[in-house]
């Protein structure tokens, strides 16, 4: 294929990629710093006078206080299903614990979102992620399902909520000038 170029430029321009895809980069020319033309000297700006002046602490939302945890999950899967935590993550294989453990790894994967498979997996006992992600699939089809998302959607909006007066309580003792140290995060 023979390529059409307007101006010289343009096949100069070609041939010299052309020479650097066969031949490498060309060179870099490196400059002495004693080559170089000396930098002008700037005076420094005699220092001015700053009053001080009372700036509040900013207030810092963290964002594992809004988002729902993993323990959210499993204290929730614990308290509706019966289990005791240890029981949950046991090594035992029998159906229903084991269907249980994949509905605890859909929710989660749908609720906490900061956390990856193999995430869950470490902390649900040392599981592979595969294992989660199988889990995960079978789970959504637990008969609880759609109870215990909606009551962890509840739990993200009251944290939501709480974390919203907060804010608000905490704007408002900015105006007053009062210190936000007592505020306590639900």
């Amino acid at each position: 294929m023979i390529a059409k170029f307007s101006t010289a430029e343009d096949l100069m321009a070609h041939y010299a990629t052309v020479r650097a895809r066969l031949h490498g980069a060309p060179p870099k020319v490196i400059i002495h710093p004693a080559a170089l033309p000396p930098l002008p000297e700037v005076e420094p700006e005699p220092p001015q006078a700053i009053a001080p002046v009372f700036v509040p602490p900013p207030i810092v939302v963290q964002p594992h206080e809004i988002r729902i945890n993993f323990e959210d999950v499993v204290a929730l899967i614990c308290s509706h299903l019966g289990y005791q935590r240890r029981e949950l993550f046991a090594n035992r294989r029998f159906h229903k614990l084991c269907f249980d453990r994949q509905l605890m790894w859909a929710l989660a994967h749908r609720h906490c979102l900061h956390m990856s498979l193999p995430q869950i997996g470490r902390a649900s006992g040392g599981k592979d992620h595969t294992t989660v992600l199988h889990g995960r699939k079978r789970g959504v089809k637990h008969p609880d399902y759609e109870l215990l998302s909606r009551a962890l959607t509840n739990l993200f909006e009251e944290k939501h909520r709480a974390n919203g007066t907060l804010i608000e309580q905490a704007a408002q003792a900015e105006m007053c000038h009062e210190p936000v140290h007592d505020l306590e995060i639900v």
